[in-house]
């Protein structure tokens, strides 16, 4: 392999580092429980933090105590058939999906 296809190769290994790897962070941002049912609902502010983009979704859960347990199921996003609020920024250009 010649120094260019290796040094080609280690820049593209580099790049793919580094635009792959990120933070994430979830922050509550409502909590309340139902008056007369054991479910307690949830509204989380997620955020994915990459070198060149970020993306932050509203997410919505609903909780249901078990013994010494919270079962959370997300309401939207993820496999479920709604969609989360969300913004995207890439490279100072931001998009969201509010209504």
């Amino acid at each position: 392999m010649s120094q260019i296809s290796r040094l080609l190769l280690s820049s593209a290994a580099i790049f793919m580092a580094l635009t792959s790897s990120g933070c994430f962070s979830r922050q509550m941002v409502n909590f309340q429980t139902h008056p007369e049912k054991n479910t307690i609902l949830m509204e989380t502010f997620e955020t994915r933090d990459y070198l060149v983009w970020s993306k932050s979704e509203h997410v919505y859960w609903s909780c249901a105590e078990t013994d010494n347990a919270l079962e959370c199921q997300r309401r939207c996003g993820g496999k479920t058939d709604l969609i989360c609020p969300a913004t995207a920024i890439f490279a100072n250009t931001a998009s969201n999906n509010y209504r």
